[in-house]
């Protein structure tokens, strides 16, 4: 008996001392050095914060379901209906045909006359966006430095022009806008200053050469694409007419429509249009009216009832 008394004795002391022994092991754990306080401190959470953060969850968690719906929907299209797929690009743009149970097919790039006559265009515009900062003031010499770097790649591009795949009315009246360009620059910095009156005078002066590359350059591009789309249309052969142009969706009434215009699905997965920006190509049209006066009359014509699907994404369509 007294054996047994004196055993419980020793187990509820061992019980004791290893209970206390956790306890303490448990406190110097939660001991951390002063250094760990920045990035393993004790955070707290009010009922509302927590609350208000379960509600925004929601919201977050849908981009994702949107994310999974929209592949489904692309699949299922894909599959069942022939897609023209138009996207922004600093060449051109892009077309992409997909037919079902077919490769992709891209369509060839804009002749690269169209993005010659556009930097030309845009060189002008960077020189104001140099001096724009600095006009009738000078007491801050702090453009130099960026315009004569500028001044240098426009001689470059001068000197080789010759060389670039361009009509020759178009090499010369490119010229002409670098050699202005270049002729701005040299006057600002031998002046030292650059005056309202100066840039007034360089934008008149190279209305009507931009005018004409812009012209050109439009024309390039979109009678390239038009040569484009008319091929597809015949290879696609009657179902060009069908599918998601048919009377069962009604996305192509009107028959002047712009063909990319045609449909009217637009898939936004991933995120919203963005606003139009001076250097994106505008390829894809939201209003059939613009174009009205184009000089261009395949830029107007009807192509009948082409599917093209308009993506909507952050990399720019």
């Amino acid at each position: 008996m007294q054996a047994h008394r004196f055993l419980q004795r020793c187990a509820h002391a061992a019980f004791a001392c290893i209970t206390l022994f956790a306890m303490s092991a448990a406190a110097k754990a939660d001991d951390l050095p002063p250094y760990m306080a920045p990035i393993a401190g004790r955070t707290a959470a009010s009922a509302s914060e927590v609350a208000t953060g379960n509600v925004l969850a929601l919201n977050t968690m849908m981009f994702e379901l949107y994310g999974n719906a929209a592949a489904i929907f692309q699949k299922n299209i894909l599959s069942k209906h022939p897609i023209i797929l138009g996207l922004f690009s600093g060449a051109g743009g892009r077309f992409i045909l997909y037919r079902p149970g077919m490769a992709p097919l891209e369509a060839p790039q804009v002749p690269i006359a169209y993005q010659l006559l556009k930097s030309a265009g845009h060189s002008t515009m960077a020189i104001s966006e140099v001096v724009g900062p600095y006009l009738d003031n000078p007491a801050d010499q702090s453009w130099r430095g960026a315009m004569l770097a500028y001044r240098s790649r426009m001689q470059s591009a001068l000197d080789g022009l010759d060389a670039t795949p361009m009509p020759p009315e178009w090499r010369d009246n490119t010229r002409a806008v670098l050699a202005n360009n270049a002729a701005f620059m040299d006057d600002c910095l031998a002046k030292g200053v650059i005056t309202f009156a100066a840039l007034e005078k360089f934008g008149k002066q190279q209305a009507p050469y931009l005018a004409r590359n812009i012209a050109w350059a439009a024309q390039t591009q979109v009678g390239h694409w038009m040569s484009v789309i008319a091929d597809w249309k015949n290879m696609l052969g009657a179902a060009w007419d069908k599918d998601l142009c048919g009377q069962q969706h009604h996305l192509c009434r009107a028959p002047e429509q712009h063909p990319v215009q045609c449909a009217r699905t637009v898939l936004r997965p991933r995120g919203h249009q963005r606003p139009p920006a001076p250097d994106r190509d505008d390829l894809v049209h939201d209003n059939a009216g613009r174009h009205d006066g184009v000089a261009d009359p395949h830029h107007r014509r009807s192509l009948g009832g082409s599917a093209v699907l308009r993506q909507l994404s952050p990399d720019g369509l």
